[in-house]
């Protein structure tokens, strides 16, 4: 048997107890693997820029060299770097302009196909409100394109259906309550005075503002009557009232308000109260519908009381907000020949563009900060949010103000549910006030804090007084104006806000010059901020 190997015997027990040595290892390192896994996944970087960068390049490319439509220009913008917890991107803003033969439906459609066959998220499409048709490419959750289509056939592009919550029936309702209590309490239907109903739209509601005037008879007591109307009337959940204080202890003054947005103004005055103005000044002729005559000059005055009266002179200040995205409605805005008050989005495709023409032209030039509204309907993609913690809101709104080194102030758009949080607010406003800035409050809703916020931080401040054309019509636009005009005579200034629009710009350029013939003065917003200091001036 020479050559023949032995083999030493093992026993089976012990060969049984070497295979669960190994597979104990095997998973051991099995979990072990797993779990550095599962760290990486839950603590790595993930930087989308890149991603970002390829997915305009795509587009761009896409678009340009569609058989559907030719654009007539392309420009592409990449936007600053932003971070959510571990995530890094930038976003790019792509703009094509087409003739009005182009169609950009069919257009939209190709894209929609070619981005999902790469696995491309694309939101669902909107209008700007320029009319530009908006397509937004995702990774992640994140926006890391937009693309602003403008042009084509006006009738193939078909704008957001916005659900509207129709409240008027229940301003009707108030308006019946508030008469019936003052009937319920002797006043004669006489002694109520009531301006013409003006409905209004907002944030997906629309509703209506009246203003009442009670001239209570020589024997009731006004002050009863007031403390009557408050006890029954507006007392469920869709109605908010406040009491607000009068210079005259005759005049007992109530608001109220509807999901946060002024519905009634009711002025009770006793038979010893001073006037209460219902209306603006009568027009004098068709050419200046909302403006009152021309004072006569004092002929015996000398030099000092005409500068006095020149000084005295109502003045206000238009606010023009949405400004950014370019074409024929910003054209028509720095076309007028007028000390208007731009209010320029800071990350719109032509943002900057804008804001340096303007200010080339002598406007005077603020930032339009988006913030987070209640029902997000109106919110734009990088609105500030309440939900973003501190550093995150200073470090977009200083990117934000860096970019439009030529602003004086600034002032919100939508912005109900950050401008009601007060930390937010604060947070926000110590950036406005390291670079010396005024700030107005657009007043989107009934709970802002934001000019109590401002003015506690000693912020110059002031809140608008109305809106001009929140409908885009001309004859609300003039009657606006009348309102506005009315208020700067009561109070010495005014200040109004309306938007970029072809229409606002053609009846501002139309009734703007009567102004100063009729003794109102057209101001910057700057000049009626109180404490507010131009350091260019």
């Amino acid at each position: 048997m020479l050559g023949r190997k032995y083999q030493i015997p093992v026993h089976p027990s012990r060969r049984m107890d070497n295979v669960r040595r190994g597979f104990m290892l095997v998973t051991a390192a099995a979990v072990a693997c797993a779990i550095l896994f599962v760290a990486f996944l839950l603590f790595r970087s993930v930087n989308l820029t890149p991603a970002a960068a390829y997915m305009a390049s795509i587009i761009e490319e896409t678009i340009q060299t569609s058989d559907i439509a030719t654009p007539t220009q392309v420009e592409v913008a990449a936007g600053t770097e932003q971070q959510e917890a571990r995530t890094r991107w930038r976003r790019y803003v792509i703009t094509a302009e087409y003739p009005d033969t182009a169609d950009i439906e069919a257009l939209e459609h190709h894209l929609r196909r070619e981005m999902a066959m790469r696995n491309v998220g694309v939101a669902p499409t909107s209008t700007a409100p320029n009319g530009a048709l908006q397509m937004r490419f995702l990774q992640d959750g994140h926006e890391l394109v937009l693309l602003q289509l403008y042009g084509g056939a006006p009738e193939e592009i078909e704008p957001e259906v916005v659900a509207i919550d129709d409240r008027i029936s229940e301003c009707e309702r108030l308006y019946n309550e508030v008469r019936v209590v003052l009937a319920q309490n002797a006043v004669p239907a006489n002694a109520i005075t009531q301006s013409p109903p003006e409905v209004r739209e907002e944030e997906g509601i629309r509703w209506q503002w009246s203003r009442f005037e009670v001239r209570v008879p020589p024997l009731l007591d006004a002050h009863a009557i007031a403390d009557e109307v408050e006890s029954g009337v507006g007392h469920d959940d869709a109605f908010t009232m406040e009491r607000v204080p009068h210079e005259d202890p005759d005049i007992i003054h109530f608001q109220f308000y509807i999901n946060g947005f002024e519905c009634m103004e009711l002025f009770v005055a006793g038979s010893q109260a001073g006037p209460v103005t219902m209306e603006g000044p009568e027009p004098d002729d068709e050419d200046s519908p909302y403006l009152d005559e021309e004072p006569e000059p004092d002929e015996e005055g000398d030099e000092e009381s005409e500068q006095e009266q020149v000084a005295a002179a109502p003045q206000i200040a238009i606010i023009v907000d949405d400004g950014g995205y370019g074409g024929p409605a910003t054209e028509a805005m720095l076309a007028i020949d007028a000390p208007l008050t731009l209010s320029i989005f800071p990350s719109t495709p032509f943002s900057r563009q804008t804001a340096e023409a303007a200010q080339e032209l002598g406007f005077e030039i603020m930032i339009h900060v988006p913030m987070e509204s209640y029902n997000s309907r109106g919110d734009l993609p990088d609105s500030l949010r309440v939900s973003m913690g501190a550093e995150k809101i200073q470090k977009i709104a200083t990117e934000w103000f860096d970019s439009m080194p030529m602003i004086k102030g600034a002032n919100n758009h939508t912005g109900s549910k950050f401008t009601a949080d007060k930390e937010a607010m604060e947070v926000f406003l110590q950036v406005v006030k390291d670079r010396d800035l005024y700030f107005v409050d657009s007043r989107t809703h009934l709970n802002t804090v934001a000019h109590d916020v401002a003015v506690s931080q000693g912020i110059p401040a002031r809140p608008r007084d109305l809106f001009i054309d929140n409908e885009a019509n001309g004859e609300s636009i003039r009657e606006h104006m009348n309102q506005l005009v009315a208020i700067a005579v009561r109070e010495g200034s005014a200040i109004g806000i309306c938007h970029f629009r072809e229409k606002t710009a053609v009846i501002l350029k139309d009734i703007l010059p009567e102004l100063e013939k009729k003794g109102v003065e057209l101001v910057f917003a700057s000049a009626l901020i109180p404490g507010f200091k131009d350091s260019d001036s």
